[in-house]
């Protein structure tokens, strides 16, 4: 018992620590960020070249029409990103299946008493670890967004997951540990985070 409360307590220094680095990031890549948009761009400009943002509008708009419009990184994206993407994706939805069979076993047990007469007693950790569940698959909902947008922030918090996920031995560990090499080893992964998105 002390050893989950041990676990758990470390889990939520991290979560804390990953929530305060992202928004110190978020706040540094807004005030780094170059204009994105072809209205930001054409406000940028001096006046001598509306004539170029209205080109530059009327391309945006043509390649709006394009029904396979994409962006200029998409294809760029790196494999170990990519598995990333799908390995947190795996756990949001194994943590959320998990939280929702624990409340309906949990309100099935309540409703047959005679079934576990001290079930009362469990009550709080029961809410425990649903709150536990939803509040990791909340983490890797929100790791995924980092890690679509490419965001530095993104590959520090991943890392941190990748070395808590390595204590899921045998298969867990397997996972974790190419999710790990591909976020501190991998040259093109590195360059994506270097150059952002």
């Amino acid at each position: 018992m002390i050893v989950w409360l041990l676990i758990g307590s470390i889990f939520v220094v991290f979560s804390i620590l990953f929530v305060i680095a992202s928004i110190k990031d978020e706040k540094r890549r807004k005030l780094e960020k170059p204009p994105q948009t072809i209205k930001e761009i054409t406000n940028t400009l001096p006046k001598d070249f509306v004539p170029l943002a209205q080109r530059l509008k009327e391309k945006e708009e043509e390649l709006k029409k394009t029904p396979k419009a994409r962006g200029p990184f998409e294809a760029e994206i790196p494999f170990g990103i990519k598995y990333a993407r799908v390995l947190n994706a795996i756990n949001f939805y194994i943590c959320v299946i998990a939280s929702i069979i624990i409340a309906v076993g949990s309100l099935y047990i309540v409703g047959k008493p005679n079934t576990c007469p001290r079930i009362f007693f469990y009550v709080p950790w029961i809410i425990a670890g649903i709150s536990v569940l939803s509040f990791i698959a909340f983490l890797l909902y929100k790791l995924n967004e980092g890690l679509i947008h490419v965001e530095g922030w993104a590959k520090n918090a991943q890392i941190i997951m990748s070395v808590l996920g390595l204590l899921s031995f045998p298969i867990g560990t397997i996972l974790w540990g190419i999710c790990l090499y591909f976020m501190c080893f991998d040259p093109k992964t590195n360059e994506a985070f270097q150059r952002g998105l």
